[in-house]
């Protein structure tokens, strides 16, 4: 007997669908629930009900939205649910993958069968499942808070026509490493349905190349191994940038392995953008008193009280609102090799003050050097002309020099396409990336990991990855 076949529409909020039974003149049902697992369960009783009711099996296209591709199952009246491979025919063209069309499989031929809760017997042992061709969803859904704005997607090796890292092969972490991991998902659509069903559908593309980037975060790392976030223009989003960095790999690599450190001028917002604050007299002046007074005598039990925890796992190391002193080159030399010895990756935040010792030490030694810039004409002039003299102060030139494109208020998408060219060839950045717009960064709250929205989580791990990668690469030695 033919299947009855049903869409179900997911909103935004993942809470709300509506249900429409394609053959027949129905009225659309509303369904709801108080999270995601509550909504699927209700899609799934709605769809086990029209199955008894009917006394066929229920063919499920369940569409959260044209971001994710749709998922399509098969309910039967004893409650059985099996995951296919192919959608309605007599509705819907075959979906195309990045291989071709996708082969039809027959509905006899589930790919995973699980059992709905309910009072109904258990049907017949079904034979061994045959596994359906894997599509490519192309993106997953990623965070249901409301937003602002849409967030930008991140790029690497910037064009105009593809600009999302992680998506294509060639910019996902993955490819970084050469390791794709496996595994049911844990996120998105087929996450939900894995976690409602307990089914066992794999991971996305795009969660795949999140995992392989997360895997690359907790590789080792060249000792000394320091990340310089500079830009002499202000308010272009150095110390979101910072905090957050050293928040997402410390997420991914452990507490107490990484640590931010405010080399930035005097009355800076660091303070103010971290969760637990620092004892104003415990910042980098104190020290590097201590590390003078000691004799470079330090013990992890000293240090302790200068760097301050944060939720993460990342620690922090406040400079001193003091105008009438500057770190020098040596200063800031001497921080770094001292805190290299309890602390596997330092993420300096710099300031504007080109000329100042702690800028050019950040410049001249940091192994990746990171540049944030908002797409407005005056600060991408500004990066240029900078990025030229960038190239003179580092032994590799601008090896291990990416540029962070951000996404915030006032920005103008439409230079982007000729500044990122001139950037990439004209200038010699061989990485350019982009961060999505985050609320957070642009409300001026303190920053931790948990705070971030997923995709911009997800652009920071992809972000970490390529920082790991550059630390270990040859030419940054």
């Amino acid at each position: 007997m033919t299947a009855t076949p049903i869409r179900v529409a997911i909103d935004s909020s993942g809470l709300h669908a509506t249900a429409q039974v394609l053959d027949g003149p129905q009225p659309s049902v509303d369904l709801r629930g108080a999270d995601n697992d509550a909504l699927m369960t209700a899609v799934f009783e709605h769809a086990n009900a029209q199955a008894r009711a009917t006394g066929t099996t229920v063919t499920l296209e369940i569409d959260a939205g044209p971001e994710t591709a749709p998922v399509r199952v098969e309910v039967d009246p004893d409650q059985s649910v099996r995951t296919v491979a192919t959608g309605l025919s007599e509705h819907r063209e075959p979906a195309t993958t990045g291989m071709g069309t996708a082969a039809t499989r027959p509905a006899s031929r589930p790919s995973s069968v699980v059992r709905v809760p309910g009072d109904a017997p258990p049907p017949d042992p079904e034979p061994p499942p045959h596994e359906a061709p894997r599509r490519r969803f192309d993106s997953e859904d990623s965070d249901r808070r409301p937003a602002t704005r849409q967030p930008r997607p991140t790029s690497e090796h910037y064009s105009p026509h593809h600009d999302t890292i992680g998506t294509a092969p060639q910019a996902s972490a993955a490819s970084l490493r050469g390791v794709v991991p496996t595994g049911p998902a844990r996120r998105g659509m087929r996450g939900r349905l894995n976690a409602a069903l307990g089914l066992k559908l794999t991971a996305s593309v795009d969660e795949q190349g999140v995992r392989a980037a997360e895997s690359t975060i907790s590789g080792p790392v060249p000792d000394r191994a320091v990340v310089s976030v500079i830009n002499v223009k202000g308010g272009v989003g150095k110390t979101p940038l910072s905090l957050a960095l050293a928040s997402q790999m410390a997420t991914h690599r452990g507490p107490g392995t990484v640590a931010a450190v405010d080399l930035g001028e005097s009355n800076n917002s660091f303070a103010d953008r971290i969760v637990t604050p620092g004892h104003p007299n415990y910042g980098t002046v104190g020290l590097l008193d201590l590390h003078e007074n000691t004799g470079g005598a330090i013990t992890s039990a000293m240090l302790s009280r200068y760097l301050t925890r944060q939720p993460s796992g990342e620690d922090v190391l406040i400079g001193r609102d003091d105008v009438g002193f500057d770190l020098g080159f040596d200063d800031a030399d001497a921080l770094a090799t001292l805190l290299s010895h309890f602390r596997d990756l330092l993420v300096v935040d710099t300031g504007n003050g080109e000329n100042a010792g702690r800028w050019q030490w950040a410049v001249a030694t940091a192994q990746v050097v990171l540049i944030p810039v908002p797409l407005r004409a005056d600060v991408v002039a500004v990066a240029r002309r900078m990025i030229g003299r960038i190239a003179a102060r580092r032994p590799h030139g601008l090896a291990g020099v990416m540029v962070i494109i951000t996404d915030g208020p006032g920005d103008t998408p439409d230079i982007e396409a000729d500044q990122i060219e001139q950037l990439t060839r004209g200038d010699g950045i061989e990485v350019v990336l982009r961060m999505p717009y985050e609320p957070v960064f642009a409300s001026g709250q303190p920053i931790t990991s948990a705070s971030l929205a997923l995709p911009t989580r997800d652009a920071l791990t992809r972000l970490g990855a390529h920082v790991i990668t550059a630390l270990t690469g040859p030419r940054t030695t």
